[in-house]
Parts: C-alpha cells; structure tokens; sequence
C-alpha cells in the first residue's frame, strides 16, 4: 500500500513560502513524477515565472538534459551550477550547448577530487568553464539567468548519467536564482560564505 495516489499529485498553491531572502510570498506550487526522456516535456512542462515544479526521476534523463530543455525555453543564458561529480558525456553537452550560444557564461564549484576521478571531464571543464573553483562539495545546483529568467534548481543528480531515482525542485523566482547564485559566486571568489551564528 503506498503513501499517496500518484494520480492525485496536482498543481497546489503554497502560501507563506519564506523563500532564501527571508522574505516571504506566495508562489504556485507543481509536483510531478517523470517516467523517461521522452516525457521530460511532458513532465515538466512549459515553465512559469515564480513557481515551484517538484520533481522525480526513475533515471532517464540527467542534469545536461534538464539544463538543455530549460535554456530552450529561457533562451541564451548565465549559468551557475555545483556537483560532486561532473563526467565527459556532461561536459560535452555543455560544450554543444556553448557552442549553439545557449550558454553565455558558465561557472562551476566542483567537489576538488574530480582532477584525479574524472581526469578527461575536468581536462574539459578546465577549457570550457568561465569561473571554476575545486573544494568539497556535494551540492547539485544549477542557476540560469538572462533578463528574462531567473531560475535555480537544487536536485540529487549530479552532471553525469543519473540512472537511479533523483529528485529535485526547479524555483523560477529572483529571490531563489540570487541566492543560489550568489553563494556559488562568494565560493568561486573564496569569500567566507558559511559561518556558525
């Protein structure tokens, strides 16, 4: 017996949302369960200025893909994104998407065991990443922004092949892109982001 019907899974609307600025707004709110590649259109849609769209995977598409589908939607784009591990397939997509110029600017905090784990994707995101820091790091983030679209995902997938369950949430709000953003900036530049109190 499971938890909750998948079928009655639907748009709800979340009121008092304290979005990462401390500044509370009410924003739509969809959660969706994505079966395979073919269906990442149909999962997730077309996106919406200030929503939530909750995700799950079984595994058939990865993060290159999401970012691929948005930026056809957002158009030419900045992008901000960490992971723990960043493979060749990935990293070639990225460059495709550079050279289509839907990428603009790409910056990277990636885990720093990526130089001797995956030597030929780190040889390549040392040549195509903007702004690159190596540290340790777990997070999976994506940021793309252009002066139309501000949009932050936080997911389990790392840019590689995600063949397991993933999860994640796509915010297409300001106060989310900037917070995301601006910390992954305040790491690339070595600032001290985090601090107890």
């Amino acid at each position: 017996m499971s938890l909750f019907d998948v079928n009655e899974i639907g748009t709800k609307k979340i009121s008092n949302y304290l979005s990462p600025s401390g500044l509370k707004m009410s924003v739509k709110s969809q959660m969706v369960i994505g079966k395979s590649l073919k269906q990442l259109e149909q999962t997730i849609g077309e996106v919406e200025h200030d929503m939530i769209y909750q995700f799950c995977t079984g595994g058939q598409w990865s993060m290159h893909q999401m970012l691929n589908y948005l930026l056809i939607r957002t158009g030419p784009a900045k992008i901000w994104l960490t992971t723990w591990t960043i493979t060749e397939l990935p990293m070639r997509a990225l460059l495709g998407m550079i050279k289509e110029g839907l990428i603009t600017e790409l910056n990277a905090v990636l885990d720093y065991r990526i130089e001797k784990r995956k030597p030929e994707a780190f040889q390549l995101a040392s040549n195509l990443i903007t702004r690159i820091k190596l540290t340790k790091c777990h997070a999976k983030v994506l940021v793309i922004q252009n002066d139309n679209w501000n949009i932050a995902v936080v997911t389990t997938s790392n840019f590689s092949k995600n063949p397991r369950i993933e999860a994640g949430v796509i915010f297409t709000d300001l106060a989310s892109a900037e917070f995301h953003k601006n910390w992954i900036d305040g790491v690339i530049d070595g600032k001290e982001v985090f601090r107890a109190g």
